[in-house]
């Protein structure tokens, strides 16, 4: 059997692997400062966001300008809008938010240490430990829910026309 095609491993890709963890970044800070919530009734300039959010004019500007890139809000002069996904799941007020996913640290610094989880063979984090686990399934059994409804929806929907 022939082995499927690969990219080639430039230096190019290499970096582009290591820096895929940007745009993961720029949407947790977003996230851990609320800004996708000032967007919610309309268009915002950086200035009245970073009003809002009490943040610098500059960096909030620049986050929303990665953000714009990463094509979670549109730019038109001056002002920037969130899409309506962004609304809807990234906004705390949604019912569909799984923004809590992003608010904290926990899951970034846990693969941050992936080379200790290596080395030693035990987790970064025991999250069989009851504070541990308090902490962290509450916030992913909600992202879950809201990230796999739609398609449970569609399979019952399937399972009860067949009779």
């Amino acid at each position: 059997m022939a082995e499927p095609p690969r990219n080639p491993l430039t230096p190019q890709a290499l970096m582009q692997m290591f820096w895929s963890m940007a745009p993961s970044r720029v949407l947790s800070a977003a996230v851990q400062l609320n800004l996708f919530s000032h967007f919610a009734d309309g268009e915002k300039t950086a200035e009245e966001v970073a009003r809002a959010g009490n943040t610098s004019t500059r960096g909030t500007r620049m986050l929303l300008d990665a953000l714009t890139a990463l094509g979670l809000l549109e730019k038109h002069g001056a002002r920037y809008a969130a899409l309506p996904e962004v609304r809807r799941y990234l906004v705390p007020s949604s019912a569909e938010y799984i923004g809590a996913v992003f608010e904290n640290e926990r899951l970034w610094e846990s693969w941050s240490k992936l080379a200790e989880a290596v080395q030693t063979g035990r987790p970064v984090r025991a999250v069989e430990r009851q504070e541990e686990a308090e902490a962290f399934f509450p916030v992913l059994i909600r992202s879950l829910h809201v990230i796999n409804r739609d398609a449970a929806r569609r399979l019952a929907a399937a399972l009860l026309s067949r009779g």
